[in-house]
């Protein structure tokens, strides 16, 4: 069993959620070697809206902390919102009253629900205009893909998240397999599953996320996918990679039942990853900090593993918040310094030393790992090698609704799955369509 470590040695990243072409996409050249970022030299307030976060706790207060004491003649003012709701309402609120916050820690969904209305600042510009900033970009998360819109730089990533897999080693020895390797295929997600499965003594390989497009694009990216046209106007449903793609998670349920049907309600009866009556399961690195620390969950031996590799590729998930700059902020100079100044080296040095995981992948590979027990060091070089980030494309919730939809029928129903993808593609569109009317701001 992984050995725990006490919280106070291993801090969670704060959680939102490397390796695709942001850079491309939003014109952002990158210097070769990073820098040290240059101090602000103004005073004031900056006051920041925080997505579903109070902007305080034991994540943020010693951050926020570290900031007042090199910076004491800047004024941090975090504003809380409960959830994605309340951060709607107020953002939207804010910005109509004529005092919009400085800045704002946002999701991807979030970027999504509010960038319509044209409130944030294209970053494009400051980054391209700062050297130190262009230095670094590179070693972001997904090099801020995710975090784009309409072809503009809406935040810089704050934190990081990315796919991780784990497995319970004693179901592994229980059914005398061997472990599976870090280039672990689909093929071998079969072989060992239908080693392992018992469905009478509700043991089963894997219970695949089937509900959110976070997981459904690894599955895309491994086949040769993608999400959307490049213009963001069609959701690629029916495109042969992804329906390849598609066909093999339905036969994970149906032709090999290697994972629960989800009419079996595993779930409900507390049939789970941490019941330890299931081999493997999709997870993301937030939950390796918890697994670490004082409060684990899982009384059983377990090993981290990156997204399986698949036809074309090994590719999984990399995400992020983000800070985004809103457009006729009083002080938004103030804020983007507090970005590079959160960024910088020693700073950033200092978050890594603290246990947490930073975007920065130089310093993560070099600091952040020393505080990660080295059997989770491959995997997490793994995700460096062959994350990507989320196409974050305006109609990402209609895509995700009617894809969501249809593969039920697929799993649950005997609708093939050439069929369901053909018909979520056709609401989907229309309803894309839609949206895209007006979705980019002038």
């Amino acid at each position: 069993m992984s050995k725990a470590m006490s919280r106070r040695d291993f801090l969670k990243a704060a959680s939102g959620a490397v390796g695709a072409t942001a850079l491309t996409a939003a014109g952002i050249a990158a210097a070769s070697e990073p820098m040290a970022a240059p101090a602000p030299v103004q005073s004031g307030t900056i006051t920041t809206l925080f997505h579903s976060s109070p902007g305080t706790g034991p994540y943020w207060d010693p951050r926020l902390e570290l900031y007042a004491e090199q910076h004491p003649e800047i004024e941090f003012v975090p504003l809380a919102s409960a959830d994605d709701s309340e951060f709607v309402q107020k953002i939207s609120t804010m910005v109509a009253g004529g005092t919009p916050p400085d800045m704002a820690k946002l999701s991807g969904g979030r970027m999504l629900a509010t960038a319509p209305t044209g409130i944030y600042e294209d970053l494009t510009p400051r980054i391209e205009g700062s050297e130190f900033m262009s230095s670094i970009w590179n070693l972001l998360p997904g090099q801020g893909q995710e975090l784009t819109y309409c072809g503009q730089q809406i935040a810089v990533p704050q934190d990081l998240a990315f796919r991780l897999w784990f497995y319970n080693k004693d179901v592994f020895d229980n059914a005398g397999v061997d472990y599976p390797s870090l280039e672990y295929t689909w093929d071998d997600i079969v072989t060992m599953g239908q080693a392992i499965t018992k469905p009478d003594e509700n043991i089963w390989f894997v219970q695949p996320a089937i509900h959110t497009f976070e997981a459904t694009s690894e599955w895309y990216w491994q086949a040769g996918g993608t999400l959307f046209s490049d213009d963001c106007m069609h959701a690629n449903l029916t495109d042969e990679p992804n329906l390849e793609a598609m066909r093999f998670l339905v036969s994970l349920f149906k032709e090999h039942q290697v994972a629960p049907p989800p009419s079996l309600g595993l779930g409900d009866i507390g049939i789970d990853f941490a019941s330890g009556r299931m081999a493997m399961t999709q997870g993301a690195s937030g939950e390796l900090a918890g697994q670490l620390g004082e409060d684990a969950t899982w009384a059983f031996n377990w090993g981290t593993l990156f997204a399986p590799t698949g036809p074309a590729s090994a590719n999984g998930f990399v995400k992020s918040n983000g800070w985004a700059l809103l457009n006729g902020a009083a002080n938004a100079d103030l804020a983007w310094d507090f970005i590079e100044w959160w960024h910088s080296d020693e700073i950033a040095t200092t978050f890594a030393e603290w246990g947490e995981l930073v975007p920065r992948a130089d310093l993560r590979d070099t600091v952040s790992l020393q505080n990660i027990p080295e059997e989770h060091h491959a995997a997490i070089a793994r995700a460096g090698e062959f994350g990507r980030g989320l196409e974050r494309c305006p109609g990402w919730s209609a895509a995700q609704k009617n894809w969501m939809q249809e593969l039920e029928t697929s799993i649950n129903g005997d609708v093939p799955v050439d069929e369901a993808m053909a018909t979520a593609y056709a609401k989907a569109d229309a309803e894309i369509a839609d949206i895209m009317t007006n979705a980019c701001p002038v």
